[in-house]
């Protein structure tokens, strides 16, 4: 018998030598997400999702005060990313 799907901690880091304004300064944001062993849609960061929260972070500069809506994201990591760096909004769905 087993006591169900074990908790883990996923840590993601996200590190430039040139800030949001385009400047020489190292900045660096570090996302840490509970994940369920064993995978299920909502406690689970698909292989996409790091992915997609590099892109946004390197873009973070554009992110201020935009409206961010994330579908279908596991554990949330983009949109986590996004509000991070500044979007207004961000929803998951």
């Amino acid at each position: 018998m087993t006591d169900g799907p074990k908790e883990k901690l996923k840590r993601f880091i996200f590190t430039s030598k040139i800030n949001s304004k385009g400047e020489p300064q190292e900045e660096k944001l570090e996302v840490i997400i509970p994940e369920l062993l064993q995978a299920s849609y909502s406690f689970y960061t698909w292989p996409s999702a790091p992915v997609l929260a590099w892109f946004l972070w390197e873009r973070r500069g554009e992110l201020p005060n935009k409206r961010i809506l994330e579908i279908g994201s596991g554990t949330a990591l983009p949109g986590i990313v996004a509000a991070k760096c500044g979007a207004k909004q961000s929803r998951r769905f």
